[in-house]
């Protein structure tokens, strides 16, 4: 009787162990479904993640080049970008350095560096002149309704030439003065700063105001002669 109890015992010993290693087995198994679950979920998760990143780094993009382009088309619109045409304003630029000229500048000052259109030609030389006014070099000085300008940006050779002997600033008929009684309306006389080598006004008269293409802003390339007009 005793032994049949014995065996019962452990019968049901093995029977709960059984049981008890099979909850831990579903345990175990269910633990490891949901771990491979919450691993796919998270792989999910990343792949929208880098999609929502993507998208969000391709607007950025987007957004700064639609911004370049306004820019610059708002630039070019009132801006270009020239090579000088001669050498009639040497020193200051030298042909085909590069400048900035400003195409939208309808006011025109004195001693402005303009580019302007010439029997179908690109010139560049600074405005001396303006409408309704009367001009005059005498020994290479400028008078302005006679008083004195200061051309303070060709002093230099000024006083080189005059050491020499020389006019600097010679009229087109070899005449020892330059005399201009009255500037017509809306026209200017220009003139480039390398007097002696530059073709201006003293050889074709005044500059319409509808000739004069814009006013030099800036000196751009090369960099080491950069500078702001």
């Amino acid at each position: 009787m005793t032994k049949k109890k014995s065996s019962k015992t452990k019968k049901k010993v093995v029977h709960e162990e059984e049981k008890r290693k099979k909850k831990t087995h579903k345990k175990s198994r269910k633990k490891i479904r949901t771990s491979k679950k919450n691993t796919k979920n998270s792989s999910r998760k990343k792949k929208i993640s880098k999609k929502k990143k993507n998208y969000l780094l391709f607007d950025i993009l987007l957004s700064i080049g639609l911004t370049l382009v306004i820019l610059l088309s708002v630039f070019f619109f009132f801006f270009k970008i020239q090579s000088v045409p001669n050498n009639s304003m040497e020193p200051v630029v030298y042909k085909e350095e590069k400048i900035l000229v400003n195409k939208k500048d309808e006011t025109f000052n004195r001693f402005d560096i303009v580019l302007y259109s010439q029997s179908n030609d690109i010139k560049i030389g600074r405005i001396i002149g303006l409408p309704g006014e009367s001009i005059r070099y005498i020994d290479d000085y400028l008078y302005v309704n006679d008083l004195p300008m200061d051309e303070k940006f060709i002093v230099d050779q000024v006083n080189a030439a005059q050491i020499k002997g020389e006019l600097f600033t010679e009229p087109e008929n070899g005449d020892t003065s330059l005399q201009i009684n009255e500037i017509p309306k809306d026209s200017y006389f220009i003139l480039g700063d390398n007097r002696p080598n530059a073709t201006d006004s003293r050889f074709f008269g005044f500059v319409e105001e509808k000739k004069i293409n814009g006013v030099v802003s800036a000196k751009l390339l090369p960099i080491k002669r950069m500078d702001k007009y």
